[in-house]
């Protein structure tokens, strides 16, 4: 009965994964493209890297994270890479970026 559960939930995540991996979009996929979009849309020579953590932005260096399968439809996750950009974008504008050593509080 034990080892039945756990192999229901072993084959529960690994069909959860495969969901996610079929509708991953991957940063070096659409490196270049949101790059030229990043660029039109700020005027700047912006560029664009895989992010360590949740991303953010310093100077003209834009960083997004390497793939994104939060959705269970590829569009959707495209459209996330837009959404991180444009919310980028609108935050180097305004400059909206803490301080290095500072917290939001």
């Amino acid at each position: 009965m034990l080892f039945q559960g756990f192999t229901r939930m072993l084959n529960k995540s690994l069909r959860k994964k495969a969901v996610e991996s079929a509708s991953q979009v991957n940063l070096l996929e659409i490196q270049q493209k949101l790059t030229l979009l990043a660029r039109a849309i700020t005027g700047h020579p912006i560029d664009i890297y895989p992010a360590e953590g949740e991303g953010g932005f310093k100077g003209e260096s834009f960083f997004l994270p390497a793939g994104i399968s939060l959705f269970q439809e590829t569009q959707q996750n495209l459209n996330f890479y837009f959404f991180r950009l444009l919310y980028l974008t609108v935050q180097r504008e305004l400059c909206l970026n803490w301080p290095a050593g500072e917290s939001n509080k």
